[in-house]
Parts: C-alpha cells; structure tokens; sequence
C-alpha cells in the first residue's frame, strides 16, 4: 500500500486558485462568525439575547467542523502516521490561525461601524459579505468543474484509492468509527441548539413578564421582534438538520461501498449542495427583517459554514494522496 501512496502535485495553476478561494472565503466568513455577540457583550444598547442565536450556529459549526477534521484524520494518522500526522496538523492550525485572524479583523469593523455608526465601515462589512458569496459560488463552480473532468477523463482517483485503502486497512473498523463520531457530534450540535433556544425563549418570558407587571403594554415593534426571534431559532434548527442529515448518509454510502470493495456513488454534489444551502439558509435567516440603519447589522448574513465547506472538500488531497495514471490504472486492475 506504501508504495501508491506518493505526494505528487496537482495542477499548479489549479491548485493555486482553490488555495486562494478558500483562504480568502474562509476569512471573510468568519468576519461574522461571533464578531455580533462581541458588540452585544460590550454595547447597552443592543437587546443581548440575540447574542444566543449567533453563538447557536457558530457553536454549532465549530463541532461539526472539528468532528469532520478528526473522525478521518485521527484514524488516518494511526494507519500512516508520517503522512496524516501532518495534514492533522497543519489543517487545525490553519483553522485556528483563521478563526483568530477573522474574529480581529471582525471585532474592529463592527465595533467601529456599531459605535461611530460609519456608513464607510457599513458598507465595508457589506461588501466583505457579499464577496464571500462571490467566492463560494466560484469555487462552487471549481469543485463541479473537477468533478466534470475527473468523469470525462474516465479515471475517479479519489474512488479507486479509497478502494485500495479501505480493503486493505480495515475499512469496516472505520466505518463503525464515523457512524459514532458522526451520531456523537450531530447530538451535540443539536443539544446546543436546544439550550440556546432554551436560553432565548427564557429571555423572552422574562422580558414579557417584567413589562407585564410594570403594566406596559409591549409595543408592536418589540412583539415583533418576539416573534422574529422565535422563528429564526426554529429555522436554524432546521437549517441545520435538514443541510448535514444529507451529508451524513452520502458520506457513509460512499464508506459502505468502499468497504464492499467497490467504486462509491458520485455523491461529491450531493454534499457540496448540502454545504450551500445551509450558508444559503443561515444568511436569508440572519438578515430577514433588519430594516433600518441602527439595527442592520450586514454581519448577520454571514457564511459560518464555508469553513466547514473547504476543510471538507480539501480532505480529499491528504486523505487520499494522489498519484500518477499509471499507477491508478493498475491498482485499480488489483482490486478488480
């Protein structure tokens, strides 16, 4: 097995563009990953329970992303330590580097734009927005590209060496380990979700209750509110569940087949749609009803989930490292 698994290099043109569309929608996403609750901690004036529906997703996210990077890396690195000991670390350093870049970076804009209420500022977390759809849908359009190629080339490497791999390394050892791993985060993003909806709808109670017994009657702006609150929570939920579920049974049947020996359906698609819709939803959510100047904060409408989207699909480099047509032709010829 040692000898089909060589570091080669991709396209380098190819490689360099994927690199710089995911670094750079990696960083704008998370200009408003948590940047928000921080100007809610620190501001008065802002209503800090909607701090619980940011952190919600963000939290959410965060475990996803990670139980993605270790359920394969981890075991990957038992198998080949001198090869995926590297992409383990390398891959949680850059999602830390980018994480901390990105909540700087996000901390001054919001900060500056809530406080000074700089209409440049504004637009400047505008326009980093919407940049980052810009650059999800181009490397939207890069990822059906290759596997476009791949298809007509005749020749899926990532197929055939996940083949090779998983019939000689005990494939249904791993398997069991994804099934557990993905069972055990997917409960705990949703039992995060739950306490933070737990969390918003106590704030909710209370804040109706108190303006009850001081006998004021709640305007129709803040009953509005209420109501906008209840029913983003209740759409991040299903967001959530309704984007990963897919990806979760298309990432165990490609395992399932591959332990049967056998190439794994094209699901690559199937999943990439999954990781866009949940960005897609999340934005339309956050954003929906911010009308005026004071309360629109464009930050809301982020992308949390592309970070999760990059690492996923750049997986596929370390875990399977590439290697020439000649070898896969014949490994191919092996298995079959």
């Amino acid at each position: 097995m040692d000898e089909f698994i060589k570091a080669t290099e991709c396209s380098p043109n190819q490689e360099d563009v994927a690199v710089i569309i995911q670094l750079s929608m990696a960083i704008l996403s998370l200009i408003g990953t948590g940047s928000t609750a921080v100007v809610m901690v620190i501001s008065r004036s802002v209503r800090r329970r909607e701090i619980f529906i940011h952190f919600q997703l963000s939290l959410a996210d965060a475990l996803a992303s990670i139980g993605i990077i270790l359920s394969s890396s981890l075991w990957n690195r038992q198998k080949h330590p001198q090869v995926q000991g590297y992409y383990v670390s390398v891959e949680l350093a850059k999602t830390f580097y980018l994480a901390t870049f990105g909540l700087i970076v996000s901390f001054a804009l919001n900060v500056l734009s809530h406080l000074k209420k700089s209409r440049p500022l504004y637009y400047a977390v505008l326009a980093a927005n919407i940049m980052s759809w810009i650059l999800a849908m181009l490397y939207f359009a890069l990822a059906v590209y290759d596997l476009e190629k791949d298809l007509k080339s005749g020749s899926n490497g990532e197929c055939c060496i996940s083949v090779l791999y998983h019939h000689q390394n005990g494939c249904y050892e791993e398997l069991n380990w994804l099934k557990k791993t993905y069972v055990l985060y997917f409960l705990a993003a949703i039992l995060t979700t739950f306490v933070a909806l737990v969390i918003i709808y106590g704030s909710i109670y209370k804040h109706v209750k108190r303006r009850s017994f001081e006998s004021v009657t709640p305007t129709t702006e803040e009953r509005m509110e209420i109501t906008h609150t209840m029913y983003r929570s209740i759409l991040n939920c299903s967001a959530f569940a309704l984007c990963w579920l897919p990806y979760f049974i298309a990432e165990l049947l490609e395992k399932h087949a591959c332990c049967r020996t056998e190439c794994p359906p094209d699901l690559e698609v199937l999943k990439i749609i999954c990781f866009s819709s949940q960005g897609l939803v999340n934005s339309i959510v956050y954003g929906w009803s911010r009308t005026t100047f004071r309360k629109l904060r464009l930050s809301d409408a982020q992308l949390s989930s592309s970070l999760v989207f990059f690492t996923r699909y750049n997986r596929s480099n370390y875990n399977y490292m590439a290697i020439s047509d000649t070898e896969l032709e014949s490994s191919c010829e092996h298995i079959k």
